[in-house]
């Protein structure tokens, strides 16, 4: 979604400085790569098949059709005259729309609420939205969005349907979208006969193939946690392999300061209010980039001990990075079955 600033769901970053030293390994050296501007940052493709070069403007057009489905920072996109109808009689959608609807609503009731693609009501009143604000939303006008907002306030209806129940109700998939950006394009290069490539888009990615002949595993660097921290300051190394994807999401570098009153962008849908738990960051490991990327936003809102229910129920690999605890040590948290290494002894 083509947007001035940095995307809603903003992410911790999967260090790309660190892609030719950790994913494809120093003794690889013919690499080839597409680069570009998309959805108010920028994306990666980088395959050892020089072929990559001839898919660039394809790759381009997928993201440019992509915007004009779910961008709500393009009043013409699909999702923003959806958003932008005032009605609650069934409107006619694409399929992708349909298909993305119905992923967010399945995530929204997993999280019991706490994940919910109706807050653009509240992404725009708080500021992560196209229109700036001089100060934070009064307690009333942030009551009269939530009567817009919940997972049974709109519902998928036969023949590509999708109706408001509330008239209010406004659609914002920044959460999960730019995830199935990456998968679209993830697949576009696997039926086109390219193996051994990794598509990134602002910190969200997929992985195919091997990064060498003699490894097996990509390794990607999560960003340390901080407000300041460098883009090489990396926390762990997490190693992904053929097929596999990743999607960190974190609370603390989008962030809005207004009269000394600072917040975060990833906002609670039961409060209407930026969500304030134990979790900081939140990077997981899915079999697609869309599942990725909604469940590392979950995650987010939900804390640490509902998130790792639910991430053990799924079997997912996740790494999450909790507030400092009392010897000023960010806290982490790993899935039994998550692969990684340590940077520290990495670089030692």
């Amino acid at each position: 979604m083509e947007k001035p600033k940095l995307a809603i769901k903003q992410l911790l970053f999967v260090i790309l400085i660190f892609l030719g030293l950790y994913v494809y390994g120093p003794k690889q050296t013919n690499m080839f790569s597409v680069t570009g501007k998309t959805m108010g940052t920028y994306y990666v493709i980088k395959s050892d098949s020089q072929d990559i070069k001839k898919f660039a403007s394809a790759i381009d057009n997928i993201l440019i059709n992509f915007n004009q489905i779910f961008s709500t920072y393009i009043n013409e996109s699909e999702i923003s005259r959806w958003n932008s109808k005032l009605t609650t009689s069934p409107q006619s959608v694409s399929e992708s729309l349909y298909s993305l609807a119905g992923q967010a609503q399945t995530y929204c009731n997993l999280s019991k609420g706490y994940y919910d693609v109706s807050i653009q009501g509240l992404v725009n009143v708080w500021g992560f939205g196209p229109q700036k604000i001089t100060s934070p939303p009064k307690q009333k006008d942030i009551d009269q969005l939530l009567t817009s907002v919940g997972c049974d306030k709109f519902e998928l209806l036969e023949g590509y349907q999708l109706r408001k129940k509330h008239a209010d109700v406004q659609l914002d998939f920044s959460s999960i979208a730019k995830g199935l950006a990456v998968d679209k394009v993830y697949q576009f290069l696997i039926s086109k006969g390219l193996a051994n490539f990794i598509v990134e888009i602002g910190g969200e990615l997929r992985v195919s193939g091997k990064p060498s002949e003699s490894r097996k595993y990509y390794k990607l660097g999560i960003n340390r946690p901080d407000e300041n921290s460098s883009a090489t300051d990396i926390a762990e190394i997490l190693l992904l392999e053929d097929g596999q994807a990743l999607a960190t999401s974190g609370n603390y570098r989008n962030m809005i300061e207004n009269d000394g009153f600072k917040w975060a962008h990833i906002l609670s849908p039961l409060t209407g209010k930026p969500q304030k738990n134990d979790v900081i960051s939140a990077s997981i490991v899915g079999s697609n980039c869309a599942q990725a990327d909604a469940i590392a936003t979950m995650a987010m809102s939900l804390g640490s001990a509902e998130a790792v229910k639910i991430l053990d129920q799924m079997k997912l690999e996740y790494l999450l990075i909790l507030r400092e605890a009392s010897d000023g040590k960010p806290v982490i948290l790993r899935s039994k079955n998550l692969k990684w290494l340590s940077y520290d002894k990495e670089n030692s």
